[in-house]
């Protein structure tokens, strides 16, 4: 690709080739545990919120429910979660199973030593540029 002016400096580009790598750092710290970042994004929000159905989950990550079948899918045939019956008929909550809530546990530790690394390749700024993004999710 050229060194065109407008794409280097126009944020979207930017923030979509940091998505891609960021991704890529934390996934590599996910590993150890067979887990992707939307694992851990699907089993924080059951942890938060206890048993949820498939809509609340994709409502919570704004993902689409098609998406999150597909997910809940390979979480549940790797023994992160089950899906049981819920309290409505015809409707099923997803549970975190016993490994689930384990591997997610040791999986936010090191998702944390990923941020400390991070914080300390930007200088200390990673919180800075964390409530920048935040403030762009929020009002665009």
């Amino acid at each position: 690709m050229k060194n065109n002016h407008v794409t280097i400096n126009c944020l979207a580009f930017q923030l979509g080739l940091a998505r891609k790598k960021v991704q890529k750092w934390y996934e590599q710290h996910l590993e150890t545990w067979g887990l992707n970042t939307s694992y851990v994004y699907v089993m924080e929000v059951i942890q938060e919120f206890g048993p949820s159905n498939l809509s609340f989950i994709a409502e919570k990550l704004e993902l689409e429910r098609a998406t999150v079948s597909n997910l809940l899918g390979r979480m549940e045939r790797d023994g992160f979660i089950v899906r049981l019956p819920g309290k409505e008929r015809r409707s099923m909550e997803v549970h975190l199973t016993d490994q689930g809530k384990e591997v997610l546990q040791e999986a936010l530790i090191g998702l944390q030593e990923a941020d400390k690394q991070l914080d300390e390749l930007l200088q200390g700024s990673l919180t800075e540029v964390k409530d920048s993004i935040r403030i762009l999710n929020l009002n665009l």
